[in-house]
């Protein structure tokens, strides 16, 4: 989860557009409703190139061929 770093640093950048209050409360509905199990980076680690494999099914303008696999 976010830390209390990135609560500050988000509430200096949107001053205006959101309060304390419905910050606070999205984090508690978030802790609430989503498992551990289901928090993946948003920094991509669980993504992987493949080099095992000769053949790939992607769109012919594709620059990368990528899959997605459990870590």
């Amino acid at each position: 989860m976010p830390g209390e770093e990135w609560f500050y640093r988000f509430m200096n950048r949107n001053k205006a557009a959101v309060s304390r209050e419905s910050i606070v409360e999205y984090f508690s509905n978030l802790r609430e409703t989503l498992p551990d199990t289901n928090i993946l980076n948003y920094d991509e680690t669980n993504m992987s190139d493949d080099p095992g494999r000769v053949k790939v099914l992607c769109r012919k303008d594709s620059k990368r061929a990528e899959r997605i696999m459990d870590s």
